[in-house]
């Protein structure tokens, strides 16, 4: 496993020119020189990747820390969505029971018309009509005690 370095990536390198003429070889100074240009190459291109290697450990603490946020917003849609469930059970169920209620609210209305006409009936006899003035009498006889 790669070190994840704490600091950016350093300077951009640039590879150097690394034209060698392949015809110098009998030449000793030439060759020197070639092998220098080579080893200034080489170190270039160590650094090179050694910056690359750095912008890529970075990369991945980015991507390890994106996996992060996403699996922590995955957890909280989770949560989300079963509270969204449970306010629609519970809507669902307070809905029914509206429904329940709107149903008793009717029948207990029917039963209180069906009381009132009943009591219009009994208020409208001739037979309440002619206990009247009996039913006035004993209230006289009881508000006297």
């Amino acid at each position: 496993m790669r070190k994840r370095p704490t600091e950016k990536k350093s300077k951009q390198r640039k590879p150097v020119n690394s034209e060698i003429n392949h015809d110098d070889i009998s030449d000793p100074e030439r060759l020197a020189l070639n092998a220098d240009k080579l080893k200034r190459e080489a170190d270039n291109l160590q650094g090179i990747l050694a910056d690359k290697e750095v912008y890529i450990d970075n990369l991945i603490g980015r991507i390890g820390a994106l996996e992060r946020m996403i699996v922590d917003k995955d957890i909280h849609i989770n949560q989300s969505e079963k509270h969204i469930r449970d306010i629609t059970q519970e809507i669902t169920e307070r809905d029914q029971t509206i429904r329940q209620y709107q149903e008793e609210k009717l029948a207990l209305e029917t039963e209180v018309g069906r009381l009132e006409n009943i009591i219009f009936i009994i208020l409208n006899s001739s037979a309440w009509k002619l206990t009247g003035p009996f039913r006035k009498f004993k209230d006289m006889l009881t508000y006297k005690n």
